[in-house]
């Protein structure tokens, strides 16, 4: 049994998806699980090499679907960001990895 946190700070599929289920990874190298499954290996794989978007979708959509049916892992939290922001704050943003985006803030005098 352990226990993982994980985020994705390239915002890619591959990132996560191949280090965690990819048998190639098992142990200390991401896949604690030791789970095995060639045709997951194959879609990532074909993901990885693939340079089309959508395609690249398809497989990784898949694999997920594969995950679903298999669970290979009991997911019992993912945390939810939450954050208030002021009217008089203008260009702010959390990103699809959680992390904040703060290079176009600005402050704006709005009238009240």
């Amino acid at each position: 049994m352990f226990i993982l946190g994980l985020s994705n700070p390239v915002g890619d599929a591959d990132y996560f998806l191949t280090q965690l289920f990819h048998s190639d990874n098992q142990g200390e190298a991401g896949n604690r699980s030791f789970y095995e499954n060639k045709e997951v290996d194959k879609l990532l794989e074909a993901g990885r090499q693939d340079i089309d978007p959508d395609k690249r979708q398809e497989y990784y959509n898949e694999v997920q679907e594969i995950l679903i049916e298999e669970a290979p892992m009991f997911y019992v939290h993912h945390q939810a960001y939450l954050t208030g922001v002021s009217d008089k704050i203008e260009g702010y943003r959390i990103n699809s990895s959680g992390y904040y985006m703060l290079q176009h803030v600005k402050f704006v005098d709005k009238p009240s």
